[in-house]
């Protein structure tokens, strides 16, 4: 009665910490609530018949607090759009004005854009100095136009199917997190409600998971820092292997030491159950297949030879525009062409964004408030389980 009336006083205080603090919010993009995280620990805990050393909500909030300090960077479109999805009185039904006058986020190929409109000055500059010429050659113009718009049409097509493509590697990204996150928090919800008997274990346990989702993201960025390993009270020991194993090996290494300290539990009879171990190394094996899953989405980009072809075509299509509207429009062929060119040139800008959407740019996705969120979800349903202030 004594451990479980402890149990339920750290629960309460804990809920009552992360209140102050807001954390029952949405975290950031939305694409992970803190709302569900406190139904699963109250729950969890509730249904646990187990004892649970629980150790002081004082240190769990310095760690939740120290995960939330750390910078974010890239996925802003993903976040306003999920913003103003909540709050149309801001943003509108919709959210048109917000999209349509937004300049952050917006595809700029200037560099293309701008060579372009170069050459457009020069070709109308040159034709329509030659109103004879433009006269004489008009069924020449025509049949160059008839041309034009054949091309176009298969042009548009090649160029939408290839940013579908991009975002199908985009969507099959987040996807992937999803798997993270569903084993962050089933193993979390199973220590919560009592499955590791040792308290030692469990933490060990739980911090490997968070750390795994921390250096896969890092990996996937290139990112040599963990300061989250600090915040855990990883052992010097510990923590000299992790910055010692190269960035692209660490989530495996977690993965290892996950099903280290689960053969551990299960050999020692650290479980009340030991189909609870078992549906643990499920969800580790569900995670370790994501990685490489992950690794092929950042590194296969499309085919040289199609994105070759396909801008080989492009600058041919858009050379012809100049020399069309210049017989009709004379100067004002150079806007249009510019309007035309701009259409194009941002679908291919936005195919190569997309493509690789695990980095830091605005229309990648969101994977600091991503992990950030996995990880405070899952301390805040294991957390309360866990003796954070042992050694």
């Amino acid at each position: 009665m004594r451990a479980s009336n402890k149990r339920c006083k750290t629960v309460c205080e804990t809920s009552r910490l992360v209140r102050q603090a807001g954390w029952w919010r949405p975290t950031g993009s939305a694409l992970l609530s803190t709302g569900p995280a406190r139904a699963m620990v109250l729950l969890a805990h509730a249904s646990s018949g187990s004892p649970s050393p629980l150790g002081s909500p004082k240190r769990l909030h310095q760690i939740i607090e120290d995960i939330r300090k750390q910078p974010q960077a890239g996925g802003e479109g993903v976040q306003l759009i999920l913003q103003a999805r909540k709050d149309e009185v801001q943003y509108g039904k919709g959210y048109w004005l917000t999209t349509l006058l937004a300049t952050e986020g917006r595809a700029w190929p200037l560099e293309p854009l701008l060579t372009f409109g170069a050459y457009s000055v020069i070709a109308a500059a040159a034709l329509t100095s030659q109103p004879e010429w433009l006269r004489t050659n008009t069924p020449v113009i025509s049949a160059l136009q008839t041309a034009v718009n054949t091309i176009g049409v298969a042009l548009f097509f090649l160029q939408g199917f290839k940013t579908n493509a991009s975002y199908d590697r985009w969507y099959e990204g987040r996807k992937l997190w999803g798997v993270i996150a569903t084993g962050l928090w089933v193993t979390a919800s199973m220590i919560a409600g009592g499955s590791v008997k040792s308290p030692a274990r469990a933490r060990e346990i739980l911090v490997w998971n968070l750390l795994l989702a921390i250096t896969l993201k890092n990996a996937l960025r290139g990112e040599e820092a963990v300061p989250e390993a600090d915040s855990f009270g990883l052992s010097e020991s510990d923590r000299a292997v992790l910055m010692s194993t190269p960035v692209l090996q660490r989530p495996l290494l977690c993965t290892s030491r996950i099903n280290r300290a689960l053969t551990s539990a299960f050999q020692a009879s650290e479980h009340h159950n030991p189909s609870d171990i078992v549906r643990m190394r499920i969800q580790v094996e569900k995670m370790t297949e994501a990685l490489p899953a992950m690794n092929r989405v950042q590194n296969t980009p499309t085919p040289f030879a199609y994105t070759v072809h396909l801008r080989s075509f492009i600058v041919l299509w858009l050379a012809a525009m100049p020399v069309i509207y210049s017989a009709s429009l004379g100067w004002g062929a150079v806007p249009v062409s510019l309007a035309i060119a701009y259409a194009i040139l941002g679908i291919e800008a936005i195919s190569l964004e997309i493509e690789a959407p695990f980095g830091k740019d605005f229309n990648d996705l969101p994977l600091d408030d991503l992990v950030q969120g996995m990880c405070i979800n899952a301390l805040l349903v294991a957390g309360p389980a866990i003796d954070w202030d042992a050694p």
